[in-house]
């Protein structure tokens, strides 16, 4: 497949670095397939995948490993809360 400058400079940024990576672009320009190769290149380190709706989350899930957390940006906000509420002591 042939990739474009910006994609090689991800994959390449993905396969020597362990800073994390978030990739921004417009609908429809290949960013769940780019996020699948980045997904391929390390196994043994877990991702978190942020989508934007439910729908591009469930579809997500079916493509990724399952090391991989998919999630819609709303529910990680859940999720940190519920577990600050869960361990918080009450007065």
């Amino acid at each position: 497949m042939n990739q474009t400058p910006e994609q090689e400079a991800i994959l390449s940024f993905a396969a020597t670095s362990r800073e994390n990576l978030m990739i921004r672009a417009y609908a429809g320009t290949g960013k769940t397939t780019m996020l699948q190769q980045i997904d391929a290149l390390n196994t043994r380190v877990p991702h978190l995948y942020l989508c934007f709706n439910r729908a591009i989350a469930d579809e997500a899930k079916t493509r990724m490993l399952p090391s991989t957390t998919t999630k819609t940006f709303n529910g990680l906000g859940h999720s940190i809360w519920a577990d600050f509420i869960g361990k918080r002591k009450l007065a």
